[in-house]
């Protein structure tokens, strides 16, 4: 295996983009060789979940195989479109997202032994006949890479929940210490135990 450090050669023709994913198992080298892919937007509209790319990935990595299976290490970067959680602003949120998979053939699928050195953050992925899908990985690599709550800065405050006014670009009027309520009734509870 080549030094990960170094980059990518930027020679003959491995710049791929979007089909370029798909590799014929015999063009696949037993040396390690880096790529550079261009992954665009339409590739990733099929997803059986939608994931709200602002445009195209870029993937910069290597792959190479030892007798049928098939290694392959990349880094992807693109950027999301997002909501924020808190105050519902538009941001676009940049990512990187790492690639971690070996490719068996589907074939050896039910009990096909993964080394000791493979296992742990290494994707297992199959492949069927002679063409190996790097896609699949990419795609659930830059899936879990979209965060669950997205806020649009790390100290966003959010709206106010009485008039909807976006405290981060100015405070409202409202009293904030109504709360919320439907914890009125146990607000006056505890009220009548303190008096």
């Amino acid at each position: 295996m080549g030094d990960p450090k170094s980059k990518p050669e930027k020679s003959g023709n491995l710049l791929h983009r979007s089909k370029g994913l798909r590799l014929e198992l015999s063009g696949i080298q037993e040396e390690e060789t880096f790529h550079e892919w261009v992954v665009e937007l339409e590739m990733f509209r099929d997803c059986p979940e939608p994931i709200p790319l602002k445009g195209a990935v870029k993937a910069e990595g290597s792959i190479y195989k030892s007798g049928t299976t098939v290694y392959f290490t990349a880094q992807a970067q693109g950027a999301f479109d997002l909501v924020c959680s808190r105050c519902a602003r538009d941001f676009e949120a940049p990512f990187k997202a790492a690639v971690n998979a070996i490719f068996l053939p589907r074939k050896e699928e039910p009990g096909a032994p993964v080394s000791e050195e493979d296992a742990g953050e290494v994707e297992t992925a199959y492949y069927d006949g002679e063409t190996v899908d790097l896609f699949l990985p990419l795609r659930d690599q830059v899936t879990l890479a979209e965060p669950m709550r997205p806020l649009c800065m790390e100290d966003c405050k959010g709206l106010c929940p009485r008039c909807g006014a976006d405290w981060n670009e100015a405070a409202c009027d409202c009293s904030d210490t109504s709360g919320d309520p439907r914890f009125a009734e146990l607000k006056k509870l505890f009220n009548t135990k303190e008096g």
